[in-house]
């Protein structure tokens, strides 16, 4: 009975982990941005394709075309038709909506990427039964059991783009704004990383693409390219990009900004615009994208330093939402990165700002800057227009060294001495190669702050804890076992070894 009971301890052990396995596992979202009147703070429900850009975290917000067609053949896809009506064909980068059925999900991704699609949604065509929504407002409807899956057909490994299925209730309400010619902002967000990086030809200069609020990039991310960054000094030009959504291609411009179809995601009378984050406008994002330029302008173009620490400030004390615009907060994150915020006003004010009904250089340069690179998913770094694989500090490390080594350029020193070492960010510090127990590179695992230490502490604890229990029952049960052969008791098959005299 106790080896049971062991057993049993044991697979419930083993079931906790593979539980705490799946809820840390990452996860993907589909946002509907606008018309704001869709919005959905925890996003839709939907399904993930399992082929395409699976191997990668990151964020795709991009205009919507929908196309009343299975997209099964590329002969009957006419780039002039779709919704909303355009007459010159579609424009670069967008997400292109498409109906399920007749042919697989790769067939319709492999045509919607050959057209320039950044994205594939596929609309289903039923309800969930355990969606009463949907069933009730499409009662003449067939609705399905389980859900459909996006799967592989053997053919998709040329699938370079995110492909997802929704659900009719809430793609029926986009199509309807579609067919209206009214414009459609989503988003798309997943999170599955690949350890790959690209090779490519000599290049000296590089960017991180993000946004000011963008929960994908943490503090360590930050640390480790900045420690690069200061490594590869004098041999690649780190420049930092933002991504701005254009608020003229989504009719944002001269339309109601306060309950209207871009509420609170847009600045400038909504020239310049943003994604939502759960309590925290696009306004307020866009408005620190801007001051963040303005540091990068007149204090970090020639030291890095300034635009590093309040970078770093903002990221660890004023990421929260309630934190994110609070002037007290901001006015910190200013001092410790010794930058006169007076500079910075005066240079957001000289731009266009935020809240005047005119364009925005510095904004307006960001717009442009992204049509110019290969950027759609975010966060992203670039060399040299090339988008690495992988969004790391390791990833960036390797491939600027990469292109020194393939040129008949001399390689950088740091290259050398650390390019083969396995914990990079640990080699630039230290000045050699050292073992991860010395210095974490592991952007995903390492602590980052005292909860997390806790956390760790804590995880060790019950550690120790079932290592105890585990022991004690272990003992329990070899003390029964000895009980019932006779092992403890002197009347058993051993009596005259255990007996070192008897009685005269």
């Amino acid at each position: 009975m106790t080896m049971t009971f062991l057993l049993q301890l044991l697979a419930f052990l083993g079931l906790s982990r593979h539980i705490l396995a799946e809820t840390n596992s990452s996860t993907s979202k589909v946002y509907v941005h606008i018309p704001f009147h869709l919005h959905n703070p925890s996003g839709f429900a939907h399904v993930q394709a399992e082929f395409g850009f699976q191997h990668t975290s990151g964020s795709i917000a991009e205009y919507v075309y929908y196309l009343d067609d299975h997209l099964c053949s590329p002969l009957a896809f006419n780039k002039t038709e779709g919704y909303p009506s355009h007459n010159q064909g579609l424009n670069p980068p967008f997400i292109l909506l498409a109906n399920a059925g007749t042919c697989s999900a790769v067939t319709k991704a492999r045509h919607a990427q050959q057209v320039g699609a950044s994205a594939l949604i596929i609309a289903d065509l039923h309800c969930n039964c355990d969606d009463k929504d949907c069933t009730k407002a499409f009662p003449k409807s067939e609705c399905q059991e389980k859900d459909p899956k996006l799967v592989n057909d053997g053919s998709g490994n040329d699938i370079s783009i995110p492909s997802f299925l929704m659900f009719k209730g809430i793609t029926s309400q986009v199509k309807e704004k579609l067919v209206q010619n009214q414009p459609v902002l989503m988003e798309l967000v997943w999170g599955l990383p690949k350890d790959a990086t690209k090779d490519a030809s000599l290049a000296l200069w590089y960017h991180l693409w993000t946004t000011a609020y963008d929960p994908l990039v943490d503090v360590l991310t930050y640390h480790n390219v900045r420690a690069v960054s200061k490594a590869l000094k004098g041999h690649a030009k780190f420049t930092p990009r933002y991504s701005i959504i254009d608020g003229t291609r989504f009719k944002c411009v001269n339309g109601p900004q306060e309950n209207g179809p871009c509420d609170h995601l847009c600045t400038n009378k909504g020239r310049y615009c943003t994604t939502h984050a759960t309590n925290l406008s696009g306004h307020a994002i866009v408005k620190e994208t801007l001051r963040r330029l303005c540091i990068w302008e007149h204090f970090a173009k020639e030291n890095e330093d300034p635009w590093w620490e309040y970078v770093l400030y903002h990221k660890e004390h004023c990421s929260e939402p309630h934190y994110f615009a609070n002037e007290t907060c901001l006015t910190k994150a200013l001092v410790h990165a010794n930058v006169d915020s007076h500079t910075v006003e005066e240079c957001m004010k000289d731009a266009g700002d935020t809240e005047a009904d005119v364009a925005n250089t510095l904004l307006d340069e960001m717009i442009q800057k992204q049509k110019q690179s290969s950027v759609v998913a975010l966060p992203a770094i670039t060399v040299n227009q090339d988008v690495l694989d992988h969004m790391s500090s390791w990833s960036l490390f390797e491939s600027i060294c990469r292109r020194y080594w393939d040129s008949k350029v001399s390689t950088p020193e740091i290259c050398v001495k650390c390019g083969a070492c396995p914990n990079i960010i640990g080699c630039i510090e230290e000045g050699h190669c050292v073992g991860f127990h010395d210095k974490s590179d592991n952007e995903n695992n390492a602590p980052t702050d005292k909860k997390e230490n806790k956390r760790k502490k804590a995880y060790h604890g019950w550690r120790f804890f079932w290592f105890i229990v585990i022991s004690c029952l272990c003992g329990l049960g070899y003390y029964q076992y000895k009980q019932q052969h006779g092992y403890g008791d002197r009347s058993g098959p051993f009596q005259g070894y255990l007996q070192l005299s008897s009685d005269p």
